[in-house]
């Protein structure tokens, strides 16, 4: 689907590699802008990842390069802020609505991020459980706009898979097997061990051990065990959970 975003501006603009960064540049600063009109505090937050996260060296040529990647996780994040800050405002079937859009959207560009599917309804389980630990009922508040989300989530699937998927299934299986051959060790033979044991060596390599990357992970696990911690606790306010 990433290539019908292109058909376009290649049409008007000629076939060529700036055409293509440069709509996925605009684009992904167009979802940051979008971001930051939800309140004043993602304001702040934009402004303040434009001149740290985004002039990051992997995060800076990933948005300059003519890929899916930064336009699915922008999305992400913008179908993530809308249903966060629309439990605290309004219409409950139009935050399911944009949400489940938003992160649709991300696997629509790339078919890799199918399993985003799932993050609402594992947030949603993981709420649950946590207002069970706490013996606190139920938020009607949360859970319509959860079932929305699940609802118009299913209806994406299910129009993808009968509008695009099965009148081009010879074609996706073979651009799939194509983009997956010899990426994973063991994939073709079922070695899921192998596989994983490759997925855990190049997330190593990659992402954990370049000392680039060394300070952002320091930041991301602090912040994780911070906001599980507020997120876990009775006298968190309803923002700060959210």
């Amino acid at each position: 689907m990433f290539g019908a975003l292109l058909v376009l501006p290649y049409q008007l603009l000629g076939t060529g590699l700036a055409v293509g960064r440069a709509v996925v540049l605009m684009l992904s600063l167009l979802l940051f802008f979008f971001i930051s009109k939800l309140s004043e505090q993602m304001k702040w937050l934009v402004l303040l990842t434009i001149p740290t996260v985004l002039m990051q060296y992997q995060i800076f040529h990933f948005t300059h390069y003519s890929m899916a990647e930064m336009l699915s996780v922008s999305s992400v994040f913008l179908g993530i802020s809308i249903f966060s800050h629309g439990l605290l405002k309004g219409n409950r079937s139009r935050v399911g609505l944009l949400s489940a859009a938003f992160i649709s959207i991300a696997w629509l560009l790339k078919i890799q991020f199918v399993y985003l599917v799932f993050l609402m309804p594992i947030f949603g389980v993981l709420n649950l459980i946590r207002n069970r630990i706490l013996d606190k009922e139920p938020n009607s508040d949360f859970l319509k706009p959860l079932g929305f989300h699940v609802g118009f989530t299913t209806v994406f699937v299910i129009a993808y898979g009968l509008l695009w998927y099965l009148p081009n299934q010879e074609l996706f299986q073979e651009v799939m097997a194509d983009q997956t051959a010899d990426r994973f060790i063991g994939i073709e033979n079922g070695n899921i061990a192998g596989m994983l044991k490759d997925m855990l060596y190049t997330f190593y390599f990659h992402v954990l051990r370049p000392e680039e990357l060394r300070i952002f992970n320091v930041v991301v696990l602090i912040s994780l065990l911070v906001g599980s911690y507020f997120y876990a606790s009775r006298s968190a306010t309803a923002h700060f959970k959210i």
